[in-house]
């Protein structure tokens, strides 16, 4: 079977403020410069190859491989994932992306949702490698902080990232639980928390999941192994989407 995809691109400059990472997964055509459609079929598409990085049997690898071939996480130029690293904001904000594009492809969620960002929303981002902060802004998906400024380059807390999740998993594809009659309880997210909601439901959703002794641990920065893995079960379990 063929499936079409239409994709909103930002341009190949944007790889090296990235990381230097490069999309692997199913594409046919180059990147075109911002707001530019590009139309691809991945109906004989090889799938993307395996990270050098990623050990045999390590508990990340379906997960990690899942999600490089449907396009939501990427891989480094040099081919490696990194997955000890801690996750960045920048990165963050295009995984959100790249989810949502992935999505809207097969009619989850209107094209509105990722259209070009419109203007510029953070003082510290500028050129092609402010396309997804601003776009994670302009969705109230992933926020800036108070004076303005996005911070793309620090590491993503736990609370931040499930957070972000929660909101996406809202806004774009309408998917809405009360979460006050979870059976769950966190000792270190007390009541009024700002993320009390996310973390809970995260945790309720088997997303991304609390620790033994009862924590959250959500100023704890996230590791891309640990993220890839709560994408792939957000995808798979609540979103419904098939491979």
């Amino acid at each position: 079977m063929v499936i079409t995809f239409l994709i909103v691109s930002p341009p190949l400059k944007f790889a090296s403020e990235m990381g230097e990472k490069m999309k692997l997964a199913n594409i046919k055509k180059p990147y075109c410069f911002l707001g530019c459609l590009a139309v691809m079929s991945i109906g004989s598409a090889r799938a993307a190859p395996k990270p050098s990085d990623l050990p045999a049997g390590h508990w990340s690898m379906d997960a990690a491989l899942k999600m490089i071939d449907l396009g939501v996480f990427s891989v480094f130029s040099d081919g490696t994932f990194r997955g000890t690293e801690n996750l960045t904001r920048y990165e963050q904000s295009e995984i959100l992306f790249n989810l949502a594009k992935a999505i809207y492809v097969q009619g989850g969620i209107d094209a509105q949702f990722i259209r070009k960002p419109n203007g510029n929303l953070f003082s510290d981002v500028a050129g092609v490698g402010s396309f997804y902060a601003n776009w994670a802004g302009q969705n109230q998906v992933l926020l800036g902080y108070p004076d303005g400024t996005f911070r793309g380059r620090d590491a993503l807390s736990r609370y931040d990232f499930i957070t972000s999740i929660y909101r996406i998993t809202q806004k774009t594809f309408h998917f809405t639980e009360s979460t006050e009659s979870l059976a769950v309880f966190l000792t270190d997210v007390p009541a009024g928390h700002w993320a009390v909601d996310a973390a809970r439901w995260g945790v309720h959703q088997n997303v991304l999941l609390g620790y033994p002794d009862g924590t959250f641990r959500g100023g704890q920065a996230i590791t891309r192994y640990e993220a890839v893995t709560a994408f792939e079960r957000l995808y798979r379990n609540i979103l419904k989407a098939q491979y």
